[in-house]
């Protein structure tokens, strides 16, 4: 009888936490090589350094990696975000030497870099992460405004949020995480950003977006 009890509390904790785990996708887990928030796209592995800098801030390392990028003036950030996604999905879709279609990757990556006065634009670039499989060896863009990268090993303040993002959501968030940032005695460079978004327009829930602050 022990035993049979004992079987039946086991069973029951077990589906406890299958439940849990189904009706809470966006509680914090171990980094993975492929985060939750990833959704089972191919992203770039990083580090944590630090979970708790600040409020909802964290220290993460990148390795090198390829990614492809498109440079984007004239525009403000939705905008820039749009037109520069566009671009390189052209990419992806087959508009590359030998025209090859290649898998979409997560985050959408956005480097912003504000101008230093009113008559000086805001510069973006927007890149897509190259597939595991494709690093160092993607295909050549046909497009001459589209063009690979490879960047250095680097470091950043992460602060993440969830829902929709947009260009004042992306400043607030920026202004949160600064003034964050401020309280500690970490240095960092506040004369860019990126911001990395996660999620196509049609998922409604569990999205997930962050703001990089390079760390210096």
């Amino acid at each position: 009888m022990r035993n049979t009890v004992l079987c039946c509390c086991l069973v029951i904790t077990l589906q406890l936490f299958s439940v849990r785990g189904a009706l809470f996708p966006s509680l914090k887990r171990p980094t993975l090589k492929s985060p939750w928030f990833c959704h089972d796209l191919d992203c770039p592995e990083f580090t944590v350094e630090e979970e708790d800098v600040a409020q909802d801030i964290e220290l993460r390392s990148y390795p090198a990696a390829q990614w492809v990028s498109t440079n984007v003036t004239d525009a403000r950030y939705d905008e820039a975000s749009r037109s520069g996604f566009l671009k390189l999905y052209k990419y992806i879709s087959g508009d590359n030497e030998g025209g090859k279609q290649i898998a979409m990757t997560a985050p959408v990556k956005v480097h912003v870099i504000p101008g230093a006065s009113p008559e000086i634009k805001d510069q973006y670039k927007v890149s897509f992460f190259v597939p595991m499989s494709l690093q160092g060896s993607a295909p050549k863009p046909n497009d001459a405004e589209v063009y690979l990268v490879n960047t250095h090993v680097s470091k950043y303040f992460v602060y993440s949020y969830p829902g929709f993002t947009y260009e004042s959501k992306v400043m607030d968030k920026l202004y949160t995480a600064l003034e964050e940032m401020n309280k500690t005695d970490y240095q960092y460079d506040a004369s860019n950003f990126y911001t990395a978004s996660y999620d196509s327009p049609i998922r409604l829930i569990n999205r997930h977006n962050e703001v990089w602050i390079p760390a210096v």
